[in-house]
């Protein structure tokens, strides 16, 4: 039996609280103003006065749940490559991480509860491996990875049930001349190698 992972969002004070949103390849999540979220209510990020307004950052890993297998390895994340296109986000962007985040590394986003996020590598406000306190891990948009070009967030190799990968650090960036209204779904994916 090929192995079952489970794509599962943190949120909330550290460790995190985890959300078993999907038991699938393919997954889509919310980019919340707060951050201690409540899945089932929407998200409304205001278009910002000037310049760019941020969601709260989100945070995605992968848990082994079932399955036979000797290992498992190589954690790839893609999007579709039109995420700007399709949410008509202008001079805006879907930034994620440049690679993937350990886990016990977990930080809770930071910002002005319903209003906006402070940005990833915010000198003061962001996470240490973006902002260069631990790590300076770069942050790009989301759309330079596709299933032709993904990226890989964890090179590591699993052996047992239970364990969970580095996570993905993802966040929604609106500039001035992002267009407003409800935003299609957009299936994001994570691809892996197993024997």
């Amino acid at each position: 039996m090929a192995t079952v992972i489970q794509i599962t969002s943190y949120y909330g004070e550290d460790p995190g609280t985890k959300v078993k949103p999907i038991l699938s390849q393919k997954y889509n999540t919310k980019f919340p103003t707060e951050p201690d979220p409540n899945p089932a209510v929407p998200c409304h990020l205001p278009l910002p006065g000037e310049t760019y307004r941020r969601s709260a950052w989100v945070c995605n890993g992968i848990e082994l749940i079932s399955g036979s297998f000797s290992w498992v390895r190589n954690f790839y994340w893609f999007g579709p490559g039109t995420i700007k296109r399709d949410w008509k986000l202008g001079s805006g962007q879907v930034q994620i991480g440049s690679a993937g985040v350990p886990i016990m590394a977990y930080k809770q986003a930071t910002g002005m509860l319903g209003e906006y996020g402070y940005d990833l590598s915010d000198p003061e406000h962001g996470h240490p491996y973006f902002n260069g306190e631990y790590s300076l891990i770069e942050l790009v948009d989301a759309d330079a990875y596709t299933p032709s070009n993904s990226l890989l967030f964890d090179s590591g190799t699993y052996n047992n049930l239970g364990e969970i990968s580095n996570v993905i650090y993802h966040q929604l960036v609106l500039a001035d001349d992002s267009e407003t209204g409800t935003k299609i779904g957009i299936p994001f994916g994570i691809r892996w190698e197993e024997m």
